[in-house]
């Protein structure tokens, strides 16, 4: 396995940097969701909502010290970052299958009875 660099490169730094807002941007609106629906009576899906924000903070933390060369989770880096990726995807497509089946019907809005 190569050393790790010891400054990233500007690209690098560019990735690394235009992902703050998509981790934490994503956490925060999980969370705002949760505590919207949580207040409007739907709390299984609030409860879904915030566990999905703090498991996002949670894996991305843990891979931000895996990249950081954590000698306990170096290896284990990459994990957490595609876990927290993929809780937040997961969470996201859920918010929109959501949104679809409340939307109305555009059949029945181009073909009045």
């Amino acid at each position: 396995m190569p050393d790790a660099l010891t400054q990233p490169s500007r690209a690098g730094t560019a990735h690394n940097l235009a992902a703050v807002p998509v981790f934490v941007g994503l956490a925060a609106a999980a969370l705002a969701c949760g505590w919207r629906a949580w207040r409007a009576g739907e709390h299984l899906f609030g409860l879904y909502s915030a566990g999905t924000a703090v498991a996002m903070l949670t894996t991305t933390a843990l891979a931000g010290a895996g990249f950081g060369q954590s000698p306990r989770l170096v290896n284990l880096g990459g994990l957490f970052q595609r876990a927290s990726i993929i809780t937040g995807f997961a969470w996201l497509t859920t918010l929109s299958a959501q949104a679809l089946r409340r939307a109305p019907s555009t059949t029945a809005q181009r073909h009045p009875a």
